[in-house]
């Protein structure tokens, strides 16, 4: 397993404590949790250009790379979306619903596209692409 892999299995493993670090924060209003959960997705959204770089710097570009990378991204993208579109009072602000399902919708709408070449052509490829990694970003700055 490359490096790259590693770094990206690690941004999945930081969606669950991202995700109960924000809940606790909501639940108990504690600052401490509020800082782990911003701590976890900066650290998390810092390791996805940092695993790029070095999957393409090292020559580490692999077909599961290519499956775990986007998965960490939309995972942690998604997980951000849905928990600052749920009501939590005074502690954080809300995105409207409307925000939050067309950016899931987007991504289910993909992920059916993906299906349908699949299962017509029998392979996808996937290439990254400069619009893609800069709404990678956005989302991530905006959350």
């Amino acid at each position: 397993m490359t490096t790259a892999n590693r770094i990206t299995i690690f941004r999945i493993l930081l969606v669950p404590f991202f995700i109960v670090e924000v809940l606790s924060y909501v639940e108990r209003g504690e600052e401490w949790h509020r800082y782990l959960s911003i701590g976890a997705f900066l650290t998390a959204a810092i390791c996805d250009g940092v695993d790029g770089y070095i999957a393409r710097r090292y020559n580490q570009r692999s077909e599961l790379g290519a499956i775990l990378d986007p998965l960490a991204d939309k995972l942690l993208l998604v997980a951000g979306i849905v928990l600052l579109s749920l009501h939590h009072e005074q502690y954080l602000p809300h995105l409207p619903l409307w925000l939050t399902a067309t950016v899931i919708s987007r991504d289910v709408l993909l992920l059916l596209g993906l299906a349908v070449i699949y299962y017509a052509c029998g392979k996808v490829t996937v290439k990254p692409h400069i619009i893609g990694k800069a709404s990678t970003v956005l989302q991530m700055v905006a959350v």
